[in-house]
């Protein structure tokens, strides 16, 4: 705006010092033009800025890449110039910020739109908020704010990688169970999930007769839902000392959602399981088909990295980790903790996938250890 200014300033004196030397009626017209013209494009400004708007959605599009498409409109008959805008992306895994200066036109009453693509971000959620918008009158060189849109949350959703077959299509759990889903109900009556008062079509047979005689109303147990199931995915999410880019970790998301979407195809019952560092919680969800881990995915999605422990596969083995059930547990992890998982393979059976530069990632870990090393330029061949 600042620049806009100067330079018209420029323009006019030297339209100035052209009359004095022509001295010519064509000049003095053309300087009485560039002095009337900023007022005339004011007076159009404050005509229409109240008409003008700046809107913003992201669309949801499985064919094609991920976008935010904002909309100016304006409802004045009257043209309005550009409308200049500057928005910020927030990446929610590694908190990584970028930013970017946007412009569109709008002639008349109308609508246009200008569309940012995101086609290189990578898996996880983005924060997409506006920071300053205004509108410019045609030079330039007066401008009044506008409303911004309200922020956007962008999920980018894992790709699917291929995960090769190995082993029998299905897996059944056996022995007591130790874990319990904390989200939802299952058919263990050893398990008491939720109490709710008694509705019509409740199963006579889950009322909790001793509790509905004290408080006099009838009270039905839903039952919990076993989390024993032979094969558990944990997802690590600190990045490893090289890297800040979280290039590694959205690889780190790819794997672990393929394994699990590979699992559900071919029928197998499994848990995936992660750590909330902004909720200092440890998630652990059973997924029997395709479409629970579709539901999954936006929980896993706004979790965030963290650079201190817990690590999750601790916070596994103290909450989630049933000594007895002979479970295998597949590591995702770009940052490794050899003696962490030394002492988690003492447990039970562990495979480390381990995501980063072949050079570093993993040192430290035993070679006889079950591990699998996946570079950051590469699509890993995984078998389960």
């Amino acid at each position: 705006m600042l620049k806009n200014r100067v330079q018209y300033i420029l323009l006019l004196f030297l339209a100035a010092i052209l009359y004095v030397f022509l001295d010519g009626y064509f000049m003095l017209l053309v300087l009485l033009a560039l002095a009337l013209l900023p007022l005339c494009s004011f007076l159009l400004l404050l005509l229409t800025r109240r008409m003008v708007s700046l809107t913003a959605e992201a669309p949801l599009s499985i064919d094609s890449a991920p976008e935010i498409v904002y909309t100016l409109e304006n409802k004045s008959p009257l043209p309005a110039a550009a409308v200049e805008w500057e928005m910020t992306l927030e990446d929610n895994l590694n908190g990584g910020k970028t930013g970017q200066s946007l412009r569109g036109f709008i002639r008349g009453k109308g609508k246009e739109e200008a569309r940012l693509s995101l086609m290189n971000a990578r898996t996880g959620k983005l924060t997409a908020a506006t920071k300053k918008a205004r509108v410019t009158d045609f030079l330039g060189l007066f401008a009044f704010p506008l409303a911004l849109p309200a922020p956007l949350n962008i999920y980018i959703y894992p790709e699917f990688l291929d995960i090769a077959q190995a082993g029998p299509n299905r897996l059944e759990s056996d022995g007591d169970c130790v874990n319990y889903s904390q989200s939802r109900p299952g058919p263990d009556v050893n398990e008491t999930f939720a109490l709710h008062e008694y509705m019509e079509g409740d199963d006579l047979r889950k009322v909790h007769w001793k509790l509905s005689s004290k408080t006099d109303v009838l009270m039905v147990r839903d039952f919990g839902l076993p989390l024993n199931s032979q094969i558990t995915l944990l997802l690590e999410l600190m990045p490893p000392n090289h890297s800040a880019d979280g290039e590694e970790l959205s690889l780190c998301l790819d794997i672990f959602a393929s394994l699990s979407a590979a699992l559900a195809q071919r029928g197998t019952v499994h848990n995936i399981a992660w750590y909330d560092r902004e909720y200092e919680a440890f998630h652990m969800e059973q997924i029997t088909e395709l479409a629970e881990l579709q539901i999954a995915l936006p929980a896993l999605l706004e979790a965030k990295s963290y650079d201190a422990e817990p690590h999750a596969l601790h916070c596994y083995m103290q909450k989630a980790a049933d000594s007895g059930s002979g479970v295998m547990l597949y590591y995702i992890t770009a940052r490794p903790d050899s003696a962490l998982i030394s002492e988690a393979a003492n447990i039970q059976p562990v495979r480390t996938i381990i995501v980063g530069d072949g050079e570093t990632a993993g040192s430290g870990i035993p070679e006889e250890a079950d591990t699998v090393r996946v570079g950051p330029n590469m699509r890993p061949e995984l078998a389960i």
